[in-house]
């Protein structure tokens, strides 16, 4: 399965470099390898979280189901703010691409 999805994707790549008559291989390259970093960073945060509630609480497991959510919305959420602020940091322009619809629509509604 996964040789299939490389080959998959190197054919895909000649045909899209065909129909668009050349990519900027190096600047998807560098995006690429700058999510993977906010990625890493943000891995790096949640288990510090993780790390923190234990030494708090005493260990992670024999939760109950609800603390359980609690501890994965903690840890989802600062996850994923660390992960937003990395992309931000380091310039990838594809957020702001994707957020800046996102953003003008509760800006629009926070006029109201």
């Amino acid at each position: 399965m996964s040789l299939s999805n490389v080959v998959a994707v190197a054919l895909r790549t000649v045909g899209l470099r065909r129909t668009l008559r050349g990519l900027d291989g190096h600047r998807i390259v560098r995006m690429h390898v700058k999510t993977v970093l906010a990625a890493l960073v943000s891995a790096g945060a949640g288990w510090g979280v993780l790390q923190l509630y234990v030494r708090l609480a005493g260990e992670i497991y024999g939760l109950s189901w609800w603390e359980a959510v609690l501890v994965v919305a903690v840890v989802g959420t600062v996850m994923t703010g660390v992960y937003v602020g990395g992309l931000r940091v380091l310039r990838v322009r594809e957020l702001d691409e994707l957020l800046g619809p996102l953003l003008g629509k509760v800006r629009r509604l926070a006029r109201r």
